[in-house]
């Protein structure tokens, strides 16, 4: 199984699944690629997943393509594999086969993006993945309270947290923008 992590940060999403999937009979090799421009985020991501010790085979690597992620699989005997990488995502086409993820998901980072780069970002995602997950938030003045009374007392995350606000779209703008089959919305 390949699950592709795009905007990876520090990977918890990928901790809570592979805490639960050590207690599932899980028979065949998982490999989660966590694709993300950022150094902090890889040492995030390596802190955040050592809890996991040697039960993780935890790999870092520049640029990954089809054939180093094979070479990587082929070389571990771990039933989890992590391979942690800076490659460009509207590029990731140029380095793997069509739909050779099984999942591609990512949470927290479209709001980053262009419009023109959301819209290319949408186009490109179904030909590389069999199945997408979207989690992002949605502006929300309702939702700007719970994040400034716990950034509060931290300016950084509080003028992060208001910004990134900001920065989502509403539920209209989403609706209207999307392709996918199902949207919603946690209130």
């Amino acid at each position: 199984t390949m699950v592709l992590n795009v905007g990876s940060g520090g990977m918890e999403v990928i901790r809570q699944v592979i805490s639960k999937l050590l207690h599932a009979s899980v028979r065949h090799q998982v490999c989660f690629i966590g694709v993300d421009i950022s150094s902090a985020a890889h040492e995030a991501a390596k802190e955040n997943l050592k809890e996991f010790g040697t039960l993780v085979d935890m790999q870092e690597v520049e640029i990954l393509d089809r054939s180093a992620c094979a070479s990587i699989l082929h070389r571990s005997y771990s039933k989890f594999v992590v391979i942690l990488c800076k490659n460009d995502i509207f590029k990731m086409s140029e380095f793997f086969q069509p739909q050779e993820f099984d999942l591609l998901f990512h949470s927290l980072f479209k709001h980053h993006l262009t419009q023109a780069q959301k819209k290319h970002f949408d186009e490109m995602a179904p030909s590389l993945a069999k199945i997408i997950l979207e989690y992002d938030g949605y502006c929300s003045f309702p939702h700007l309270i719970p994040h400034t009374i716990t950034g509060w007392g931290y300016p950084p995350l509080l003028n992060g947290a208001v910004l990134s606000n900001l920065r989502y779209s509403t539920p209209d703008e989403l609706r209207a923008d999307t392709h996918a089959k199902y949207i919603t919305f946690f209130k």
